[in-house]
């Protein structure tokens, strides 16, 4: 039997968003190195209309200290949820990336008017080197390898 803790680490990279705004919304950096790939959920909340839309996405690069908007795209790492006032309530929307060509990673978050947002989470996995432990600095606060999910 594996044990997973042992495989894995988990980070909250971004916390409730408490404004509605239509700027850009970017996670803290998670630093893959050592790590086969990296889940991020974002957990979508209630909006305040019926209109409009959320884009998950993950961007990334090669240099620790990059600001958020010269983090390159990431082709076929992002999914998109239509705005609703109660039918998206706590829902996931997930991008997994298997053998990420870039070091450091974040999500970003592209919104409309209204949409909500409730927390972004990090999973590194399949550590290549054991023990790990969560990172202190992120507590508080055309690929093939690309996996998107979103709630439906």
């Amino acid at each position: 039997m594996k044990n997973l803790s042992r495989l894995l680490s988990a980070d909250l990279v971004q916390g409730y968003l408490t404004s509605t705004g239509t700027a850009d919304v970017y996670s803290e950096q998670v630093d893959v190195s050592g790590f086969d790939g990296c889940l991020f959920r974002g957990i979508f909340g209630t909006t305040a209309t019926s209109t409009g839309t959320g884009t998950f996405a993950l961007v990334g690069t090669n240099t620790s200290t990059a600001a958020s908007t010269d983090y390159s795209s990431i082709d076929g790492a992002s999914v998109t949820i239509a705005a609703s006032t109660t039918a998206r309530l706590g829902k996931f929307l997930g991008v997994d990336i298997d053998k990420p060509k870039y070091r450091y990673l974040k999500s970003k978050l592209s919104r409309t008017a209204g949409v909500r947002w409730q927390g972004t989470l990090s999973d590194r996995y399949s550590a290549r080197y054991l023990p790990t432990s969560p990172s202190t600095s992120t507590l508080a606060s055309t690929s093939s390898n690309v996996l998107t999910v979103s709630a439906t």
